[in-house]
């Protein structure tokens, strides 16, 4: 089975592209905004991008301050020498 089909917006009764562009800079993902003005995620997308807006990165807005996951996968380095710290002190 693929995909559910939308039935095609009548083109008096959708969203304005300033709508859209006005509730995505506010902060809203597309999934909502699409859920929200019943469209779909793939109009709502086409029409930030025809706009010129840059998409957010999935995972949303980061707040300010944000600090990235730490990459337990390396051995940690001193932030003065570069080095690993030696912790047999």
């Amino acid at each position: 089975m693929q995909g559910a089909v939308m039935p095609a917006t009548p083109r008096a009764d959708r969203p304005t592209t300033a709508q859209i562009v006005a509730r995505y800079l506010a902060g809203q993902p597309i999934r909502r905004i699409a859920a929200e003005l019943d469209v779909s995620y793939s109009y709502v997308h086409r029409r930030l991008h025809y706009s010129g807006v840059t998409v957010r990165g999935r995972g949303g807005r980061r707040p300010a301050g944000h600090v990235p996951a730490l990459d337990l996968d390396t051995e940690p380095t001193d932030s003065v020498t570069g080095q690993a710290p030696n912790t047999l002190d």
